[in-house]
């Protein structure tokens, strides 16, 4: 019988160990540290309740559903991306495309803003510490391939793409045209990069790759909580009222369907 030698971490084989480990390590310690910086920041997690605290005077409930859909951008989507980036970071590539393609998507038109940096300068500053710090750089600019015939993730993109692309070509129209504090405030363009991220996310979450399910599981918590919301705030300016409410509740329970929705020959088992 032939006794294999034992594996030592002390061996020659270690420092190649160390060496492909540390990337990721700081690459979770720093995606930590950027989760944490959009949960405490502008639309952090503390404002996830708004839509079902009463605001005190006009002014506060006049920008409720804006005070709702910013969260629902950065504390639901962004940072629940970057979770499925920390899980594992060489393996799900889509979930850091996903996490540019939604900061892309609010600082591209945070250029309509009357205050562009507001939002320009933290969304490039996150995209370039992220890209940094990723193992993969390179990954994140390439097809990721198929892992799983997605119908499920497929139907729910297909969902939500007509009212998303109605919505987000609403509000920037609004954010070009109108001279109401919403527009100064960039309430508009905000409310036009939540549509935009949930489009693109979604349809790389309906593409299959390694990590689609997790991203899919994040994109159904963000459309039932906007859902959610809707119903709460129907006649607030830029909500998504009832017909809109709909479509996120059918969308969200889409999206939250796909872990389980496995194909019966196991054609799904890598997906995850």
């Amino acid at each position: 019988m032939t006794v294999l030698p034992a594996t030592s971490t002390t061996g020659p084989l270690a420092p190649r160990i160390l060496r492909r480990d540390v990337p990721v390590l700081v690459f979770r310690l720093v995606t930590a540290v950027l989760a944490t910086f959009v949960l405490t920041g502008p639309g952090g997690a503390r404002n996830l309740l708004n839509p079902w605290v009463t605001g005190t005077g006009a002014h506060v409930e006049m920008h409720r559903w804006h005070a709702t859909d910013l969260p629902a951008l950065v504390s639901l989507l962004v940072v629940g991306v970057l979770v499925v980036c920390i899980i594992a970071p060489r393996r799900h590539i889509v979930a850091g495309q996903a996490f540019l393609a939604a900061v892309a998507s609010l600082g591209l038109l945070s250029l309509t803003m009357p205050d562009a940096s507001a939002a320009l300068a933290p969304s490039v500053a996150l995209a370039v510490v992220f890209v940094a710090a990723h193992p993969r750089r390179r990954a994140l600019v390439q097809w990721q391939g198929q892992d799983e015939r997605n119908l499920v993730a497929v139907t729910a993109a297909v969902v939500g793409t007509p009212f998303l692309l109605s919505n987000a070509w609403t509000n920037l129209g609004q954010q070009l045209t109108d001279t109401s504090e919403h527009a100064a405030l960039g309430h508009w363009a905000g409310a036009a990069a939540l549509a935009m991220a949930l489009l693109l996310v979604g349809w790389l979450a309906a593409a299959g790759a390694p990590g689609s399910r997790p991203l899919a599981v994040v994109l159904g918590v963000t459309w039932l909580y906007l859902g959610a919301a809707a119903l709460r705030l129907p006649a607030h300016d830029g909500s998504w009222k009832p017909v809109g409410a709909v479509v996120a509740l059918v969308a969200g329970g889409l999206f939250l369907a796909v872990p389980f929705a496995a194909d019966r020959a196991g054609r799904w088992g890598n997906a995850g």
